[in-house]
């Protein structure tokens, strides 16, 4: 395994994926929202028990007996799954579920029956059932027909907020593009300016030379920080170019840290690495390197007073993890921090952590944060085996 070079205020522990340390790991995942499932049947107790036994699930399960008030509970709140009995007191349940489905078009429908035919089953295909359920069914039967009924509903969710994603990309992209070829131009040209006039000034004595330096340097350093914010911008709207390669674990990150390990240093900060053994990663280097040395820079900016960076690489399976801990102030707020111009920092761009994010989606990965007072945790899964046009 190829691994950093030691360097004062950094320390490297090789972890074995086998040992106890390894195994204790718990790795947090991000909150979703809670399943929904509506309950139709006119037998209380069994809809309670239909209830009961989809517990485990995390639902939350509402019951209606009749169509009357499946359609009022469908009016004040939509369902990701209906569980309608077709044989209903005040009507047919098989015409009850285009009324749920008028409130929450992307309802998954299981139908229950006592009485199975041939038009009760070609009915609810015509309904667009997930399924058709006979009474009585085994638990198990019914907990893992809403179990895929809820994956195919997320899973349709997921490509949905995916699409739009890119078409909000897309949309940025040529507003990026259009904003960078009116800003690119002056910036450079106002910088070019500034450097002749500070060499003038250099070059003649003037009591007045030092106070105007001073100056001239603030405003190249803001000009520079625009700069900056510009460049980060067009990474967080140009369409993804990635070029997947081969590359040791401890060359990443050292290829993140370049130019980091001084402020860290100077900061009191120490960088520790835990890395699994041998781990080569399939990465796009470029992308990847920028994304972690966001992290490590957000990271370290949390330490004003120092502290302690772990960066740990590991495999899980056919998944890669790398976590970024930090026992600095902590994020009051971690819902936005992937926001674009979101920002705890006074100086902050805002950026910086949307191109972490978009880096890591490019690579079909998932980023989480989670933190408190004295410690954060970004957590980076990718896919071990990676292959991108």
């Amino acid at each position: 395994m190829r691994t950093p070079a030691a360097a004062p205020g950094r320390t490297q522990r090789l972890r074995d994926p086998a040992g106890p340390r390894w195994a204790s790991f718990v790795h947090d995942i991000a909150l979703v929202d809670v399943a929904t499932v509506l309950v139709v049947d006119d037998d209380v107790a069994l809809a309670r028990n239909i209830a009961a036994l989809l517990s485990p699930l995390g639902v939350r399960a509402s019951i209606a007996t009749s169509v009357e008030e499946a359609l009022d509970l469908a009016r004040r709140s939509s369902f990701d799954v209906a569980i309608v009995d077709i044989m209903l007191p005040d009507g047919d349940g098989l015409a009850l579920a285009p009324l749920i489905c008028e409130h929450a078009p992307d309802s998954e429908i299981v139908f229950v029956t006592g009485q199975a035919t041939l038009d009760h089953a070609a009915l609810a295909v015509g309904q667009r059932a997930s399924a058709l359920l006979i009474k009585p069914f085994a638990p198990h039967r019914l907990v893992s027909t809403v179990r895929n009924a809820l994956d195919r509903k997320r899973s349709a969710a997921r490509v949905l907020e995916s699409r739009l994603r890119e078409h909000q990309r897309r949309a940025l992209s040529r507003l990026g593009d259009g904003l960078a070829h009116e800003l690119r131009n002056p910036l450079n040209g106002a910088l070019l300016q500034l450097e002749v006039v500070t060499r003038q000034l250099l070059r003649d004595d003037h009591d007045t030379s030092l106070a105007v330096l001073g100056r001239l340097a603030d405003a190249r350093s803001e000009l520079r920080r625009l700069a900056r914010t510009l460049t980060e911008f067009e990474c967080c709207v140009r369409p993804s170019s990635t070029s997947i390669e081969r590359v040791a674990a401890g060359a990443l990150v050292e290829r993140a840290l370049a130019g980091l390990t001084r402020v860290a240093a100077r900061q009191g900060v120490a960088i520790v690495y835990e890395l699994e053994a041998d781990l080569d990663l399939e990465v796009d280097p470029d992308g990847m390197a920028r994304a972690l040395g966001k992290l490590a820079e957000n990271a370290i900016e949390a330490m004003p007073s120092g502290g302690t960076l772990t960066i740990a690489i590991r495999t899980a399976g056919d998944r890669v993890i790398i976590e970024l801990e930090d026992d600095g102030v902590g994020i009051a707020d971690v819902t936005a921090v992937f926001d674009p111009f979101f920002s705890t920092k006074p100086m902050g761009t805002g950026l910086g952590l949307n191109v972490a994010e978009r880096v890591v989606a490019d690579h079909r990965g998932t980023i989480a944060v989670r933190s408190r007072p004295g410690s954060t945790r970004f957590t980076i899964t990718l896919p071990a085996e990676t292959s991108l046009t």
